[in-house]
């Protein structure tokens, strides 16, 4: 193992091959280059907590590095510039995420997503921002000089897909994004005319209290969650329907060990471990050619927003 000081990400390594069933759990300056040696199947997930990636993935690793022949081993990226570190060192081969995880990570790693992942049994969805019902917010480019409370910097569904509409409805738009500490600073962050301020609350029903209490003039959310919230709120702007979960891989990686990875997800079924234990899956199977002109549709708007909000 080579330890720098230059790179800081957790590692969870998982040789099942002829080892202990157990996961090894590095926390440490940690180079992974030693472990580029062509005999492991590297899967990367943005998430600052290694105990919770390593059991997640374990199941669906080990279906994917038996497909072609490998150890499998999962590095879990403590936030988005580990991730681009990773790949950009050819040091990771596959990612099952959310499509913005996917295209913010950075424009130079053109991760390639095949797949459509049924994240808790769903296959699609759309983002959208909502308000009070009775407020005086009617459209998209009433939210200039307001905030607008979400989950997540990284979530496609409440940040990025939400920030995407803003964006393509005025190209020349900023965004002031901050994660809170207190109700108090929330309430007191101050937005220019000339922005959109994002608040990020780390889960969504915070999000939807601090649009009610008056912290912020909106909130975000996915649109089937939004439309239960009934009467109490307006929806003022919904995103196309996206995959919930793409499988997407590195441009470097083999096409034919993607294929066969393909095939051996495309056989998971819904009682398996390898989707039971990831985001409770029901499937896995080839995107469908309507998911892929979404995405295409939206990847212009992902890329610049990963930069604006860097």
């Amino acid at each position: 193992m080579i330890v720098s000081k230059s790179i800081s990400w957790y590692l969870a390594s998982a040789f099942s091959s002829g080892f202990s069933s157990a996961f090894v759990t590095f926390s440490a300056f940690i180079s992974f280059s030693a472990f580029a040696d062509g005999t492991t199947l590297t899967i990367i997930k943005h998430d600052p907590d290694v105990g919770a990636t390593q059991k997640k993935l374990k199941s669906i690793s080990e279906v994917a590095a038996t497909a072609v022949g490998k150890k499998p081993l999962i590095l879990a990226a403590e936030d988005t510039q580990k991730l681009v570190q990773a790949i950009q060192k050819k040091e990771a081969d596959l990612l099952i995420d959310s499509v913005f995880s996917v295209f913010a990570l950075d424009p130079k790693t053109h991760f390639a997503p095949t797949m459509t992942y049924w994240k808790k049994g769903k296959e699609a969805y759309s983002g959208c921002i909502f308000v009070k019902s009775d407020s005086s917010i009617k459209s998209l480019k009433d939210l200039a000089g307001k905030k607008i409370a979400a989950d997540d910097r990284v979530s496609t569904s409440t940040f990025a897909l939400p920030a995407a509409l803003i964006l393509q409805d005025n190209p020349k738009v900023k965004f002031a994004t901050s994660k809170m500490k207190s109700l108090a600073e929330a309430k007191a962050m101050a937005v220019a005319a000339d922005s959109v301020g994002f608040l990020f609350t780390g889960d969504d029903e915070t999000a939807v209290a601090w649009m009610t209490n008056g912290t912020a003039d909106a909130a975000t959310g996915i649109c089937d969650d939004a439309k239960k919230l009934g009467a109490k709120v307006r929806i003022i702007a919904e995103s196309p329907i996206v995959p919930r979960y793409v499988v997407a891989f590195a441009p470097y990686f083999p096409e034919s060990d993607r294929k066969k990875i393909e095939a051996a997800f495309a056989k998971l079924t819904a009682d398996s471990p390898a989707l039971k234990d990831y985001e409770k899956a029901s499937k896995v199977e080839m995107m469908k050619p309507e998911h892929k002109a979404a995405i295409e549709k939206m990847k212009p708007l992902f890329e610049k927003l990963a930069v604006m909000v860097k």
